[in-house]
C-alpha cells in the first residue's frame, strides 16, 4: 500500500470515528443539536409513512470502491497514410544475368501491397480498481448544502505482445509502415548467394535463397556470400579495388587501393518486427467542489414525499493521464522502444441534478454531471531505434543500424529522441452515476452502484504517436475520447 492510500484510509477512519448516530442513509439531513452520541448501531425508526425518520441538518461522508475500465478509440500501431509494397525479392536483372527470362510475369507482377499487422491493439478495456471519497454538509432545514468529491481512480492498464521471435526466413513477422524520406529504407541486401558457379566469363552467384538470408549478421557472412548484384552487371553492391603491387601472384592486405560502389544494386525494404510488446495506461484522478440546493416536496401528499430532486453546481478538476508504450526488434531496425504519454488537465465549471426515491430502508440514486472543462494536455515521448539486441550476458543477438552493411540501411543511423508538445481543447465531459443503498442502521448505509464517464476532444498516446524516421514526433492532439464506466459499491456514514 503507497503512502498515499494510507493517508486516505486513516482519514476516512477519522472521519467515521467522529460519526454520530442519527441518520437518513442516502438522506443524510439531521436537526442542530448541541450534542451527539457516538451509536452506530442503533435501529433504524420509522415514521407512520414507512419511511425512516429524517432530520435537516448534519454532515455525510461517502466512501465507494471503484472497479472500472476506460476504453475509447482503437488505433493500429503504425502509419495507415503510406503506401508500401512488398520487397521484390527476385528481380528480372538478376535473372536475365544467367540467360533466363522471368517469363510472362516480371518481379512487378510479384509484389502485394503491405498493410500494418497490427491494426487494434491498444488501448483495450482492462478493469482495474479504484477510490471515491465524498464529505459533504446541509443546513438550512436541509433546503441547502456543500460536497467536495476527490476521485483517485483506476490506473486501467493492458498488454499484449505479438510475434514469436526471429524466423529462419530471417524477415520478420510483424510489418509496421513508417513515413520516411525518399530512399531512406534503401540498403545493400545479402538474400541470395549459395554457392559460386565458374564459367568461361569468371565467378558468378548461384541465385538460391539463404536461410537466415536477411538475418545474417553483417561481419559474419559465410563463405560464398555476397551482396546481391541486383542489376546484373556482374558486380555486388560494393568491391575493394586491389592491385598485385608487388608482383608475387597474391594479393596481400597492403594492396588494397581502393572500394568500388555499384548504387544500382540497391535494395528498398520494408520494415518488419520479430516481436513486439505493447502497453497502455489510463490513469484518472480528480476533485470537485458543488453547491447543492434541494427541491423540498414536504408539501406534497404523503405519497410523494418519498422523492428528492437536487440541483448543484460548482467547479471540477479532473487529471486523465495516458500512456502508450512499444518495443519490439527488427531484423532491418534493431530495437526500437518509445513511450508517449499525454496528460489531460481538465477544469471547468459543472452543473448536476439527483433524482432520490425512498422506499422503507432502500434508496435509488439517479445523478447526472456536466462540465465544460478547458482541457490543457502536456505530451511527452521518449524512445530509440536502430540499437543493438543485446542479451543478459551483453552479447549481440541482433545488430542495429549499421550504415552501409548487409541488410541493414545505406545511410540509416541509430537514433534516440526526446520531443515535448502542448495542446489547448474544450473537453465536454458528461458523467451519470445510478445506486441503489440499504439502511443498515440509523447512521450507516451499504450501496451499490454504476458509473459512467465520457469525455470528448482529449489526447491519448496511441493516437498521437507519429510513427516517422528518422524522427517520431506527434500527431494532432485533443482529438480522441474515453468512456469510463464499470460498478461502485461502499457505504455512507452520517453525523
Amino acid at each position: 500500500m503507497t503512502a498515499h492510500k494510507r493517508c486516505t484510509w486513516l482519514v476516512a477512519g477519522l472521519l467515521l470515528c467522529t460519526a454520530a448516530t442519527v441518520a437518513q442513509g442516502q438522506s443524510p439531513f439531521l436537526v442542530d443539536s448541541p450534542s451527539h452520541d457516538l451509536q452506530f448501531y442503533s435501529p433504524v425508526e420509522f415514521d407512520f409513512d414507512n419511511r425512516p425518520t429524517g432530520r435537516d441538518n448534519g454532515y455525510f461522508f461517502r466512501y465507494d470502491k471503484l472497479s472500472w475500465a476506460a476504453t475509447g478509440e482503437r488505433v493500429a500501431v503504425g502509419n495507415p497514410d503510406v503506401q508500401v509494397f512488398s520487397e521484390i525479392i527476385i528481380p528480372d536483372a538478376l535473372a536475365e544475368s544467367f540467360s533466363a527470362t522471368s517469363g510472362p510475369l516480371t518481379s512487378a507482377d510479384l509484389v502485394y501491397p503491405i498493410i500494418n499487422g497490427l491494426q487494434d491493439v491498444a488501448p483495450t478495456a482492462e478493469f482495474a480498481w479504484g477510490e471515491r471519497y465524498e464529505l459533504g454538509h446541509f443546513g438550512g432545514g436541509g433546503d441547502y448544502g456543500w460536497l467536495v468529491s476527490i476521485l483517485d481512480g483506476p490506473d486501467v492498464r493492458s498488454s499484449n505482445t505479438f510475434g514469436n521471435g526471429p524466423e529462419q526466413s530471417g524477415f520478420g513477422s510483424i510489418h509496421v509502415n513508417f513515413a520516411t524520406p525518399d530512399n531512406f529504407l534503401l540498403g545493400f541486401r545479402n538474400y541470395w548467394g549459395g554457392g559460386v558457379l565458374a564459367g568461361d566469363f569468371g565467378d558468378f552467384v548461384i541465385p538460391t535463397p539463404t536461410l537466415n538470408g536477411p538475418g545474417i549478421v553483417p561481419g559474419n557472412e559465410a563463405p560464398g556470400d555476397f551482396i546481391d548484384d541486383l542489376d546484373g552487371d556482374g558486380i555486388e553492391g560494393f568491391n575493394f579495388i586491389v592491385f598485385d603491387i608487388d608482383g608475387d601472384g597474391m594479393i596481400d592486405a597492403g594492396e588494397i587501393i581502393g572500394i568500388a560502389v555499384d548504387l544500382d544494386d540497391l535494395h528498398m525494404f520494408n520494415v518488419t518486427f520479430d516481436q513486439v510488446s505493447i502497453r497502455n495506461s489510463t490513469e484518472t484522478q480528480g476533485i470537485e467542489l458543488m453547491r447543492t440546493h434541494r427541491l423540498s416536496n414536504d408539501h406534497k401528499m404523503a405519497k410523494h414525499q418519498g422523492n428528492n430532486l437536487d440541483i448543484a453546481y460548482g467547479v471540477r478538476f479532473l487529471r486523465l493521464r495516458d500512456e502508450f508504450s512499444f518495443s519490439g526488434t527488427s531484423p532491418l531496425l534493431g530495437t526500437m522502444a518509445f513511450t508517449t504519454e499525454a496528460e489531460n488537465q481538465l477544469v471547468g465549471p459543472q452543473i448536476r441534478a439527483m433524482w432520490s426515491t425512498q422506499r422503507g430502508r432502500w434508496n435509488f440514486n439517479l445523478d447526472g454531471r456536466c462540465m465544460f472543462a478547458y482541457n490543457v494536455t502536456d505530451a511527452d515521448q521518449t524512445g530509440s531505434y536502430g540499437l543493438d539486441n543485446v542479451d543478459d550476458t551483453g552479447a549481440v543477438i541482433n545488430p542495429g543500424l549499421v550504415p552501409g552493411g548487409f541488410n541493414r540501411l545505406v545511410s540509416g543511423q541509430p537514433n534516440t529522441f526526446s520531443y515535448g508538445k502542448q495542446f489547448n481543447e474544450f473537453s465536454p465531459t458528461v458523467e451519470l452515476r445510478a445506486d441503489l443503498s440499504y439502511q443498515l442502521t440509523s447512521a450507516v448505509a451499504a450501496r451499490l452502484g454504476y458509473t459512467a464517464i465520457f469525455v470528448d476532444n482529449i489526447s491519448r498516446g496511441a493516437a498521437i504517436t507519429n510513427y516517422s524516421l528518422p524522427d517520431f514526433g506527434f500527431l494532432e492532439g485533443g482529438k480522441q475520447d474515453i468512456f469510463i464506466n464499470g460498478a461502485t459499491f461502499g457505504f455512507d456514514v452520517v453525523y
